[in-house]
Formats: structure tokens, sequence, C-alpha cells
């Protein structure tokens, strides 16, 4: 391994290595270090020459060795036969190597009580052998990985006392094998999913000291999730509803879920607290009488634009129809009536036989109103025929 004087002799008598075959298999750091050691960085020299895929490690145990700090190494992520990563309550700083994700034998993996920041890799869903996850009291941020939910031998998953936000991932309800779930003591937001109680084997599930809102599903009872005996929910402030009715008889196994929302002073065990069902059914008929769907909002916006416009249309219509009557009128009045002479003939400019008519005291021939007025006299001849 790159250090002189280092058989497998040597290396194996030593209490806290194990060995088969010549070839160290575990790896126990707790009584190696009585000196502040940090891990190394598995990129430089000598460690980047190591064949890590021919490695035949099985365990890294170094729990409560608080004089152990540094990153967790990218490069593991290639020792193929590692079943266990045992880091507790240690000094370890940095992110989650995504690259562990390689790790498909790793069945258990527990980070609790470090310094480590950063995300959840969705890379770690590839994990197909992992049962138990502990990455509890650290400062982890981001979602949880809905990927996660293609970990089917995951049974044990820890992530409390984090800085995870976001919702709970329902996808997650395809962990069939899951036991316990603890979440408490994060930023969760949302909903508690209906669709978990479908996990046949979920017996703990732990959500106190988020911010998550809505309504304890109806779900989540005895009867109809049978597997659920350790569920806690206090602490969250902007939860509504009720408790199930059946979480309030001393003989269900959730009672104690209901004592500690009690302790809480949580509104979801008032006497006079409002079931979600009715909830549900008061907004429906508020939807009813007042509050409309956003698509019949929509339409009669849409539908009311449009007859002001059709509206406005016709009085615009109307209204120049009229002035164009009246501007007809006065052009007859002006040509025709101020003359005595009344038509039934469109007027037009320069139109000869626009108007003709007759004066008041002569009786002679209608004549044009553009002829020039004549002096006629009376004869005897006149009378002659």
């Amino acid at each position: 391994m790159g250090i002189s004087g280092v058989t497998a002799d040597n290396v194996c008598n030593l209490a806290d290595i194990s060995c088969a075959n010549d070839e160290v298999t575990s790896m126990y750091f707790g009584n190696l270090l009585k000196l502040p050691a940090e891990l190394p960085d598995h990129t430089v020299a000598p460690f980047n020459m190591y064949n890590y895929e021919e490695m035949t490690i099985e365990d890294i145990v170094c729990s409560h060795c608080d004089l152990l700090s540094g990153t967790l190494p990218a490069a593991w992520g290639r020792i193929n036969t590692l079943e266990r990563i045992s880091l507790s309550s240690c000094k370890l700083e940095g992110m989650l190597p995504p690259q562990w994700g390689r790790l498909t034998r790793l069945e258990k993996l527990s980070l609790e009580n470090n310094r480590l920041t950063g995300t959840l890799p969705p890379e770690w869903s590839s994990m197909a052998g992992l049962e138990r996850l502990e990455l509890s009291y650290n400062s982890l941020t981001g979602t949880l990985p809905p990927e996660w939910s293609s970990m089917p031998s995951l049974r044990y998953l820890e992530i409390s006392a984090n800085r995870i936000y976001g919702s709970i991932p329902p996808e997650w309800k395809y962990l069939s094998d899951l036991r316990r779930v603890d979440l408490s003591l994060n930023h969760l937001t949302g909903t508690l999913p209906a669709q978990w109680s479908n996990m046949p084997k979920l017996s703990q599930l732990f959500f106190n000291d988020n911010q998550l809102s809505g309504c304890i599903p109806e779900s989540y009872t005895t009867q109809v999730f049978p597997s659920l005996t350790d569920f806690r929910v206090q602490m969250n402030p902007q939860m509504t509803g009720c408790v199930p009715p059946s979480w309030r008889d001393p003989q269900d196994v959730l009672y104690d879920a209901y004592t500690s929302l009690v302790e809480d002073n949580s509104p979801l065990v008032l006497e006079n607290c409002t079931p979600c069902s009715k909830e549900a059914t008061k907004s429906d008929k508020g939807s009813d009488k007042g509050g409309l769907s956003t698509g019949t909002i929509v339409g009669i916006v849409v539908g009311s634009v449009i007859a002001v416009v059709a509206i406005l249309f016709l009085i615009i219509f109307f209204c120049c129809c009229r002035k164009d009557k009246k501007d007809v009128k006065s052009a007859a009045d002006a040509t025709g009536v101020a003359g005595g002479c009344a038509t039934s003939a469109p007027l037009a400019e320069n139109s000869e036989a626009a108007c003709s008519f007759r004066s008041g005291e002569d009786e002679g021939p209608i004549r044009s109103g553009n002829e020039e007025p004549s002096i006629r006299r009376y004869s005897y001849y006149d009378d002659v025929d």
C-alpha cells in the first residue's frame, strides 16, 4: 500500500483489521486512532495508484471517532466488495459522493452526527442492496430525491435533524420493504402522502417538527394502515383537520400519536375541530355557490368581453346610420324644400331634372328648377285654337 515494512502477516495480526486469504476484509479505526487523523485525499499519490476494483474490503467502521476528520473519498465507490460503511459521530465534512451509487453490495451506510453538507445524491438510487441509511444530525440541504424509490432493499431511512426542504415524495410508496422513516426536525412542506398507506411493512413514521400542512389522511388508521404502529406528526402548526377518531381509543396502537398531539396543544385534537372530509364538503359547496373554477371564470370573462364589443359595434353602427339619414335630409331641405319643391328622386349635383315646381301666382306650365323665369303676357290669341 505504499508503506515499507507492511506485509499481510503483520497487518492481519492487528486487532482491528480482519483478513481472509491474506487480504484485508475489514478495518475498524476506533482503537487505531489515538491521535488526530484525517481521511486521505484518494486523488493524490499513493492512493490514486490503487486498483480499488480489486480490493476485497467489506467493512469500514469508525463510530464515535472524535479525532477523525476530512471528507468522504469518492474513490471508495470503486470498491465493489464493500458491504458496510459506518463513520458516525466523527468530524467528517464535505458532500456525499454521488460515486458511491456504484456500491451495489453495500447494505449499511451510517454517517450520522457529522458535519456533512450538500444535497442527497439521486445516484444513490442504484444501491440495490442498501438496507439501512443513516444520515441524521448533519447539515444536509435540498429535497428528498424521488429517484430513491428504486432502492428495493431499503428498510431503515433516517435523515432527521438536517435542513431538508420541499415535499415528501409520493413515489417512495414503491419502497415495499421499508420499515422505518425518520424525517423529523427538517423544513419539509406540503401534505402527508396518502399513498404511503399502501406500504405493507412500514411501522414507524416520524414527521414531527417540520412545516407540513393539510390534513392527516383518513387512510392513516389501524384498519387501513395496519403495519403503522408508531406515528409522530406534532409540531407542524400549519396542519388542519382532526386526528382520526380511532386514535382517541387508549387501546389503539396509534394512541401515543394522539397523546403527543395533546401535549403539543395541537388544534387537531380539539373537540370542535373540523374533520378533513367536512372541510372538503364545505369547500365544494362554497364552489357551487360562489367559488367558480378557473375554466368557468375564464369563459365568463371572455364571453363578457365579446358581448361588450358586439354591443359597442351595434351602437356605433346605428349612430352612423342615423347621422347619414340626417345628412341626406338636410341636403334635401337645402335644395328642394327651400324653393317650394318636393322630390322623391335622389339629389345629385349638376342634375338638370333634380326638381320641378309651379309658381303660386302663375298658372303657366311647369318648368325646370334650373330654367330662368320668363314673363308671359295674356294674348287674345290664346283663346283661339
